[in-house]
C-alpha cells in the first residue's frame, strides 16, 4: 500500500506541481511526503520497488557520495576528515519516476529530531520540480530559490529574515541520451550532509568570504543553525552533492571536486541571498 501511495503521489502531484496556474500540486505534494513520513510509509525499500532495474541510477548515487564524502585534508601528517559518511538521496526524472535511492543518515539525535532524511531528501525534488519548470532554474539559484520561497511562504525573499528563509539541498540537470530517460530533466534531491571541525575550523577560514559566513552564523546561532553547528554549510553541501551525483548519471565525470565546488558554491550562494545552511 505504501507503494502504491507513493507512487500515486509521484504521478499525480509531483507532476502536476509543472502547472503553473495554480500552487495546490506543490503543497498537496509537501503534504502527501510529510505523511507518508509520519505514518512510516516513505520507507528505502519501498521506493525502490518503484525503481525499473534498466533505469537504476542508486549504485552511481552511492559511488559519487562516497568518494564526495571520503575527501579529507592533510593537517600536519595527518589526513582528517572533512565530511561525517552519511546522506540520503533520491534521483527522479520530470516525468515522476523514480530512478535511484540510497538512504544511509548520520545518527545524530539532532539530525533525528527533524525527521526522516527521505521526507526532506523527497521534498527538495518537489522544490526543484517547482523552481525549474517556473523559471528554468534550479532550486538553489537565486531565480528557483526566490519561486521557491513564494510558494512557500507568501511573501518575497527580502521579507524574510536570512536565517528563516528555507534551505536548499536540491539540483537539476538536462540528461539528453539515446535510452528511456532521454529528453528527460532530472532532479536530485539529498539531505543529511554533515560536515565535520576540521572544515569548519580550516577550509572555513581558508576564504575572507566563507569565514565571515560562518561568523555570522556562530553568532545567530539559534535562528541560523538551530543551535546546532552541524547545520553549517549543510544546506549548500546537499545541493552540491545532488548536482554531483546527476553529473555521474548524465555520464561526466565530477573528478573529485567536491569540497572545492562546494566552498565556491556556498560563497555564490550566500552572496545572492540564499540561505546555504
Amino acid at each position: 500500500m505504501a507503494r502504491l501511495t507513493l507512487e500515486k503521489v509521484m504521478q499525480k502531484s509531483f507532476i502536476d506541481i509543472g502547472d503553473a496556474s495554480s500552487d495546490v500540486p506543490f503543497n498537496e505534494f509537501n503534504d502527501s511526503i510529510g505523511k507518508l513520513a509520519e505514518s512510516n510509509a516513505l520507507r528505502e525499500e519501498d521506493i525502490r520497488e518503484l525503481i525499473d532495474p534498466d533505469c537504476d541510477v542508486s549504485d552511481v548515487i552511492d559511488k559519487t557520495a562516497r568518494l564526495a564524502l571520503s575527501e579529507t585534508i592533510k593537517i600536519d601528517t595527518k589526513e582528517e576528515p572533512l565530511y561525517l559518511p552519511g546522506y540520503t538521496a533520491v534521483v527522479v526524472d520530470s516525468r515522476g519516476r523514480i530512478l535511484g535511492v540510497q538512504e544511509d543518515p548520520n545518527v545524530i539525535p539532532k539530525l533525528q529530531s527533524y525527521g526522516p532524511s527521505l521526507m526532506w531528501a523527497m521534498r527538495k525534488l518537489g522544490h526543484e520540480r517547482y523552481a525549474t519548470t517556473r523559471t528554468g532554474s534550479t532550486a538553489s539559484e537565486l531565480l528557483g530559490y526566490s519561486a521557491v520561497n513564494m510558494a512557500l511562504n507568501g511573501s518575497h525573499i527580502t521579507n524574510i529574515s536570512y536565517g528563516n528563509r528555507h534551505h536548499i539541498g536540491g539540483a537539476s540537470s538536462w540528461l539528453e541520451q539515446d535510452d528511456l530517460r532521454s529528453n528527460s530533466r532530472l532532479h536530485a534531491g539529498v539531505s543529511g550532509v554533515v560536515a565535520t571541525d576540521t572544515f569548519r575550523n580550516h577550509l572555513a577560514t581558508v576564504d575572507d568570504r566563507i569565514r565571515q559566513i560562518a561568523s555570522e552564523a556562530l553568532l545567530n546561532n539559534q535562528e541560523y543553525l538551530d543551535d546546532f553547528t552541524g547545520n553549517m554549510f549543510a544546506g549548500s553541501l546537499d545541493s552540491t552533492l545532488g548536482a554531483f551525483i546527476l553529473e555521474e548519471v548524465a555520464g561526466y565525470d565530477t573528478k573529485g571536486l567536491f569540497t572545492e565546488t562546494a566552498l565556491m558554491s556556498i560563497a555564490r550562494r550566500h552572496a545572492s541571498g540564499i540561505n546555504v545552511h
